[in-house]
């Protein structure tokens, strides 16, 4: 799970199944106008991502190249950022930091972002992801704006997970 901060202005939650996402941008404390993108499916793997969406494709790209936790995509951020990224496939499904680019596996239901305790609360109650996010997003200043839903695809793996 992300601690909440200004950081992870976002909500993501799994139920196992699916991932879902708010599609609000933020910068800093300013909530800007349109949406971005923080869950994608790329090769059969959704990916989604919570901090600064500026890095997903960096992100998704060392994830798709073996995932070294030793080569971390290079980030101009401040030291005190944060972020998680998420990889999931076939029901299953891992998560890293920029602090700790250990893809370590997580279980449902789980959640990231500064809406992270309404979501699995939510879905500990019944919802599935997706309105674990809506609700969120009701009790959450910093969650906002569609919400984007992909579901697990099966395809084989690409990188080793467990390192």
């Amino acid at each position: 799970m992300d601690t909440a901060s200004g950081d992870a202005m976002t909500t993501i939650a799994w139920d196992g199944d699916i991932i879902a996402a708010d599609s609000q941008m933020s910068h800093g404390c300013y909530r800007c106008p349109g949406e971005t993108e923080k869950v994608k499916c790329v090769n059969g793997w959704v990916y989604a991502i919570t901090g600064y969406s500026a890095w997903f494709d960096a992100w998704i790209s060392w994830h798709q190249g073996g995932c070294d936790p030793h080569t971390p995509p290079p980030c101009g951020l401040p030291s005190d950022s944060t972020g998680s990224f998420i990889a999931s496939r076939n029901g299953e499904c891992w998560s890293c930091t920029r602090e700790l680019p250990y893809m370590q596996k997580v279980f449902a239901p789980d959640a990231w972002g500064s809406g992270y305790q309404y979501a699995i609360g939510a879905m500990l109650a019944g919802a599935n992801a997706a309105s674990a996010v809506e609700i969120a997003i009701k009790a959450d200043v910093d969650s906002g704006g569609q919400v984007h839903v992909f579901a697990n695809i099966c395809v084989a793996p690409s990188c080793d997970e467990d390192r």
